[in-house]
This record gives structure tokens, sequence and C-alpha cells, in this order.
């Protein structure tokens, strides 16, 4: 989740007003409903993850951009069990809820709270890192600018040869062509993008060795 204004609109204001995502009652509302149709989503996640050419054992260090409640945290955590997964997003109550949802896991959880949408998101996220993902997040800068500088910044955050996942709404902003652009700009090879839906899509890139 960020802090950047989206359009005008029921969009932006059930999705995109700061002040909601820290409400800790809008958020268990929303969490509560994108529970519900999470499924398609989840099996983009654990394709994309089983893509990767990391072994099941490594212990890696995997970074989860826009992070949310954990939803895809927790999926690497499940393909990568030794993994520990750095959780960054701005919403404090969607901490709150991934550290009640994950307590088991929480040893192998770093949260960091910050704003995709501000620059220095970055300052105290750590790594390098073997493994980048996010979902549902980075679309919502609604800014050309803003993703592309974004996905530069979370390619400096990579150990060389890390893969970087985006499963999002790429068509809200850039599209396919786009978003590719974005990726190969900031320096990213083997760039893929998938189709999931008419909403949704995979993309996949890795830095270079």
């Amino acid at each position: 989740m960020t802090t950047q204004p989206g359009p005008v609109g029921q969009h932006r204001r059930n999705h995109d007003d700061a002040d909601q995502w820290r409400a800790p009652a809008f958020v268990s509302e929303w969490v509560e409903k994108d529970d519900g149709t999470p499924q398609a989503r989840i099996q983009t996640m654990r394709e994309a993850l089983a893509a990767t050419p990391y072994a099941k054992d490594e212990p890696l260090a995997a970074l989860d951009v826009g992070a949310g409640y954990g939803m895809f945290a927790s999926e690497v955590l499940r393909a990568f069990p030794k993994a520990v997964v750095t959780l960054q997003d701005v919403s404090e109550p969607m901490f709150e809820l991934a550290r009640e949802r994950f307590a088991d896991q929480v040893a192998q959880m770093r949260f960091v709270r910050s704003d995709l949408s501000k620059p220095g998101w970055t300052s105290e996220i750590g790594g390098p890192f073997d493994l980048a993902v996010s979902s549902i997040a980075i679309h919502n800068l609604y800014d050309e600018s803003l993703i592309a500088r974004v996905y530069a910044e979370v390619y400096g955050l990579l150990k060389p040869g890390g893969t970087f996942i985006n499963i999002d709404h790429i068509q809200r902003v850039g599209g396919a062509e786009g978003q590719t652009r974005f990726l190969r700009d900031a320096g990213f090879a083997d760039v893929e993008c998938i189709t999931i839906s008419e909403r949704l899509a995979r993309l996949s890139a890795r830095k270079a060795s």
C-alpha cells in the first residue's frame, strides 16, 4: 500500500486514501473481502515462485514490496521454508494482521514501514536480496515515473542474479509495453509479462549476475 493519491472516483475512495490504510477497521474489512477471492492470485504466486532458479531448502533473503497482510510473503515461506522475508508497507494495521496471521513464522519476517511514493523508502529495508516480490501494490502509485523509479530502486536492492516478480493491475499504468520498458530501463534482464486475466498480469525479471 502507498499514500500516493490515485484518480478521483470510487476506486480512489475505496483503495487509495492514505488515512484509510492507517485505520484498523477499514483494513480489516478490506482484508476480509480480499481473503474471499485470492485463489487465482495465490496460484499465480506459486507458479511464479516455482519458476525461480532457487532450491526449496535455500536460506533466501526475500523482500515483499507493498506486502499488506503478507499474502505473497506467506507463499515465499511456503516455497522456501528457510527464507527470511522483509515485508515493506505503509500500513501498520496491515502489519498487525500479518503478525497475527503468521505468528508461527514471525521469526522469519522483518517489518519495515515506509511509503513507496516517497524518496528514501528503501533506507531501512536492508538487503541485498535474492528475491523481491510484489502483488497488487505498485500500480497504486498511478504515475509512470514513480513506478519506473520504484523498479530501479528494487533493482538496486537485489543481489546479482536476483529475481523480481510483480503480480499487478499493470493495465492501469503503462500496460504490458510500458511496464516491461520500465523494468528494462531499470537494468533488468529476462523481462517477461504473462497475462493472467483481463485485470491481472505477472511480470518477472532478473538482475544480471
